[in-house]
């Protein structure tokens, strides 16, 4: 039995990406969200459903709403 590792066609196509490789798909996917979550709530303010902010101050808030949320039902035993 040889050495060598093996090596999916998916991990090589990865590494031969080059630059986008060294990007995690997270953070790529993380920006892709964030631009739509912008896009809604410049919406909603244009619209006046929600009051004049910076978006990214509205994102921070609506994350820090949900993590919350989840981390008190997580204490009160709720799933």
């Amino acid at each position: 039995m040889s050495d060598r590792r093996r090596v999916s066609p998916r991990s090589r196509a990865r590494v031969s990406r080059g630059t986008r490789a060294s990007t995690p798909s997270f953070n790529r996917s993380r920006e892709a969200s964030r631009q739509r979550w912008r896009k809604r709530f410049e919406h909603l303010m244009a619209d006046g459903w929600m009051r004049p902010m910076p978006t990214q101050q509205a994102i921070d808030l609506m994350g820090d709403l949900l993590y919350g949320t989840i981390f008190l039902n997580r204490f009160r035993g709720r799933r």
